[in-house]
């Protein structure tokens, strides 16, 4: 190509420069917030560590609810257990209610002293 009025070689046209295009604005500092800054290992390492970060806080979040909900669900387990053996205690003292219940009438039924005495005799103890 020959010398004249086209561009020089290597030179842009303006319609293809970007806008912030170290040739068109000389002026720019660099600034280590812009991503265009960064070097490429540097984007690369942010790409996968802001993620794996973040999927690490949010799986800690995650297992610190769920111990907090095995330790209700432990709590509700020993809570169920107590319950269990207050039930048992309490039909024990039914029974024992009833059977000396029984045994009262019995002896109110068996209305002399030898009948009376016959009556205790034949009580058997638990």
């Amino acid at each position: 190509m020959g010398v004249g009025a086209g561009p020089a070689l290597g030179a842009v046209p303006n319609h293809r420069r970007r806008h912030f295009d170290e040739r068109v604005v000389p002026h720019r500092r660099r600034s280590p917030l812009r991503l265009r800054d960064w070097r490429m290992g540097t984007k690369l390492a942010t790409v996968l560590v802001v993620p794996s970060l973040a999927f690490l806080v949010l799986a800690g979040v995650q297992t610190d609810a769920l111990v907090g909900q095995t330790t209700v669900l432990g709590d509700f387990a020993e809570q169920v257990d107590i319950g269990r053996q207050i039930t048992a205690a309490v039909h024990s003292v039914q029974q024992e209610r009833d059977r000396t219940a029984g045994e009262l009438a019995e002896l109110r039924r068996a209305g002399g002293a030898a009948d009376r005495t016959a009556a205790i005799e034949a009580l058997e103890p638990l």
